[in-house]
């Protein structure tokens, strides 16, 4: 932008719109802060991206609205800019995002209960019957596991006798 008093008005006014945003972009983090508890690494790697994504905004609106010239009123501008978002909203964006994100979850919550009715119906009649199948498989393969060994003790027994007579035999 030029240096004309309309110029710098100009980008005064996109300066506080630049706080407002950043001031929006807060906002985000604190919703993520409260739907989802962090330990307190992760809340500094998030406190580093927004002054990360501040300084990048900041700079962007020095360098497309006045030649990259940083000038302390533009700081000023974006702190009255994040003020005047923090009166006007207050907690509002804040209050309101969190209980749509719940309202959000509990009707999706609701719409996978109601689509996965007929599995969980199906699985309670079918549960008894396939415990029971299950029951007497297992109680099957025990009986067969005992015969076999049984059996196999009876054979070993019946080699072993036929070793003795054979070498009686002899």
């Amino acid at each position: 932008m030029e240096e004309t008093l309309y110029g710098q008005i100009c980008f005064f006014l996109w300066s506080i719109f630049a706080g407002f945003i950043l001031a929006f972009i807060y906002d985000v983090f604190r919703i993520y802060r409260k739907l989802i508890k962090t330990n307190d690494f992760f809340v500094t790697i998030q406190d580093i991206s927004f002054f990360l994504v501040s300084a990048l905004i900041i700079f962007f609106v020095a360098y497309k609205l006045n030649s990259s010239r940083m000038r302390m009123f533009e700081f000023f501008a974006i702190l009255l800019g994040m003020i005047f978002y923090k009166i006007i909203f207050k907690d509002f964006i804040l209050i309101i995002s969190v209980k749509f994100i719940n309202i959000l979850i509990k009707i999706s919550l609701w719409f996978w209960k109601k689509l996965t009715y007929p599995v969980v119906f199906l699985w309670k009649i079918l549960k008894k019957p396939c415990r029971l199948v299950i029951w007497y498989s297992k109680r099957s393969i025990e009986k067969v596991k005992y015969v076999a060994k049984l059996e196999n003790s009876i054979f070993k027994n019946y080699l072993k006798s036929i070793k003795g007579y054979q070498k009686n035999n002899k």
